[in-house]
């Protein structure tokens, strides 16, 4: 799929025909994960914006030494050191603003400036882990994964999310992207040996009092 044009409505159908690709409809065990992706892009035709996805791309080229985008879909998060800035981008969309975020104080600033993650209560377990979406070429690669994260939690090493586990444990090649939580960044390494490029990002989580 190519990311690389700065056309909306292009990216856009790109997107929806890669989740609507005829060889992504296959049975594994009685599991249909063609739906998955459907379901997807029937939300995309339904919501997405054309206007509003140019804007925001428009915005990246514009400020891109101002600001950080994260995506996950279906929501987009703006990230800047400067406040009156993001209110300026968000005034243009506040029929779709959800919420703002802003550092309490100094310490909390800091924090971010490390790529941290503010915790209200000291964590017990303070990675925070993101895999992003594929499609695997072996199914048994899934459940490997699974299998090693399940051994962990018995030990009380890692907490798992339920979309994590349910999208693992299923018998189809795609996976649209979940995390966990870890006490070690080192139990990270059997994961990148049997799928490398899985992780997407490793954030750590700081209480601040």
């Amino acid at each position: 799929m190519d990311r690389t044009s700065q056309d909306a409505a292009i990216l856009l159908e790109n997107r929806i025909s890669y989740l609507e690709l005829p060889q992504k409809v296959y049975n594994y065990g009685g599991s249909w994960y063609g739906s998955v992706t459907r379901s997807k892009s029937d939300y995309l035709k339904s919501n997405a914006k054309v206007d509003q996805l140019q804007y925001f791309i428009d915005v990246k080229q514009t400020y891109n030494n101002q600001i950080k985008l994260r995506i996950e879909e279906p929501n987009i998060t703006i990230y800047s050191n400067d406040e009156s800035l993001l209110y300026k981008l968000a005034n243009n969309h506040t029929d779709r603003l959800k919420e703002v975020h802003r550092p309490l104080d100094d310490k909390a600033v800091e924090v971010l400036n490390r790529g941290e993650i503010i915790s209200k209560t000291e964590p017990v377990f303070p990675y925070k882990v993101q895999l992003k979406e594929l499609v695997f070429s072996d199914i048994n690669i899934k459940h490997n994964i699974l299998d090693y994260l399940y051994n962990l939690e018995v030990e009380d090493e890692v907490c798992l999310t339920k979309s994590l586990v349910r999208q693992l444990s299923g018998n189809h090649p795609y996976f649209s992207g979940a995390y966990f939580y870890a006490k070690e960044e080192k139990i990270l390494t059997f994961i990148n040996l049997i799928c490398p490029g899985l992780i997407s990002g490793i954030f750590r989580l700081t209480k601040i009092d």
